[in-house]
């Protein structure tokens, strides 16, 4: 295998990866994290759970959910 096909692979990884971690982890952070804000400014109302979020994150936004009630 060449350099460039090296770099071209290496970057292809790169790039997959940072897609996957923006879809399954940085996504669902960001999600929680407006609901949490919105749960400190009074809005009670504001749901985690209606949203998408992977398996792992159900815990956590079972918990935010209960806070608000």
């Amino acid at each position: 295998m060449t350099y460039i096909q090296l770099a071209v692979v290496s970057l292809l990884v790169l790039l997959g990866a940072w897609f996957l971690g923006e879809q399954f982890i940085i996504r669902p952070i960001r999600t929680m994290t407006r609901m949490a804000n919105r749960f400190g400014h009074g809005d009670l109302s504001a749901r985690v759970t209606g949203t998408r979020l992977p398996a792992e994150f159900n815990p956590l936004a079972t918990a935010f959910d209960l806070m608000a009630t």
